[in-house]
């Protein structure tokens, strides 16, 4: 009998596998597949990793079927929360991108992990017997998941009933130097479009300088623009939009000479 190969007896690693890196090709290279992305990130998020720890973790001699079932969706509920708070530790944004390709690569880690111990079977007689590494990966899951939900309750949650607060400073570091500050303290992230003009008797109003920043809830920018030479400092006006109301001054500060 011709002896199966490795794709043959696992294919269900290799199925992860392909899943992790389809989504990650998805988010990457066709985001507008809305349908492709929603089916494989459902997919991502609630089975692939966490049924690939599962295979790493208990090698040829995996728990029963149901047993199986319950954990890959807890453990990759609990991979998800771990995913966030990375990213959020790393001081990395959490978006439908990053937060793909990093349950995308502990997938593709855990799948690694179950293809190496499933190939080198010998190898397995330093492992713990199958029911208490059951009842690890179920301390583990607890106190991951306990020890996430503490990271979360100590952040301060934003009131729903307060906008926030965007604040526009501006300065003359020199003569032909202006200076503004934009600071986001709203509940979200915004968009600006900034206009800097600077006022002349003979000439009218000149748009000297222009910028559309895209701020955090805490971030700010601060950006210098020269005015035009003209030997002497002239009535500078910095006017602030957002990108949801583009006809409507939000802020506005006015620099004498």
């Amino acid at each position: 009998m011709r002896p199966r190969s490795w794709l043959t007896d696992r294919a269900d690693v290799v199925v992860v596998a392909a899943i992790a890196c389809a989504a990650a090709a998805v988010v990457l290279l066709a985001p507008s597949l809305t349908p492709l992305r929603a089916v494989l990130g459902l997919v991502l998020v609630l089975a692939a990793p966490g049924y690939a720890l599962v295979a790493a973790m208990f090698g040829d001699d995996r728990p029963e079927f149901a047993m199986q079932v319950v954990l890959s969706l807890a453990l990759s509920i609990a991979l998800c929360i771990a995913a966030a708070l990375g990213l959020d530790v790393a001081g990395v944004e959490l978006t439908a991108r990053t937060f793909t390709l990093a349950l995308s690569g502990i997938a593709l880690v855990a799948a690694g992990v179950a293809a190496v111990r499933h190939h080198d079977r010998g190898a397995t007689a330093y492992a713990l017997p199958a029911p208490m590494r059951m009842w690890v990966v179920v301390l583990a899951l607890l106190v991951g998941v306990f020890a996430g939900v503490l990271v979360v309750l100590r952040q301060p949650l934003p009131d729903p009933a307060a906008e926030g607060y965007t604040a526009l400073s501006a300065t003359r570091p020199s003569p032909s130097k202006v200076r503004f500050t934009i600071h986001n303290q709203e509940q979200r992230a915004v968009r600006y479009h900034v206009q800097i003009i600077e006022f002349s008797r003979p000439a009218g109003r000149h748009v000297i300088g222009r910028a559309d920043p895209r701020l955090a809830p805490g971030h700010r920018l601060s950006d210098v623009v020269s005015t035009v030479p003209s030997g002497r400092a002239l009535p500078v006006k910095v006017r602030l939009y957002r990108a949801d109301a583009p006809d409507t001054i939000y802020r506005s500060v006015y620099l004498q000479p």
